[in-house]
């Protein structure tokens, strides 16, 4: 089953703003999500981080 793991993104205490991504796994989607972040991020950032990650399936 896939899932859609979204969540508020924050660098240091900044937020970046909404990210998701569509996996059967969570440790995956995280890593992925983090990636996003670090991309997004600006340069000086030390921290980036997201607060709560929702978990949804999807239904087909």
């Amino acid at each position: 089953m896939v899932f859609e793991f979204r969540g508020e993104l924050m660098a240091d205490d900044l937020p970046l703003g909404s990210v998701s991504d569509y996996e059967p796994d969570e440790n995956r989607a995280s890593e992925k999500l983090f990636q996003k972040g670090w991309n997004q991020a600006p340069p000086d950032t030390c921290c980036i981080w997201i607060p709560k990650l929702e978990k949804h399936p999807l239904r087909g």
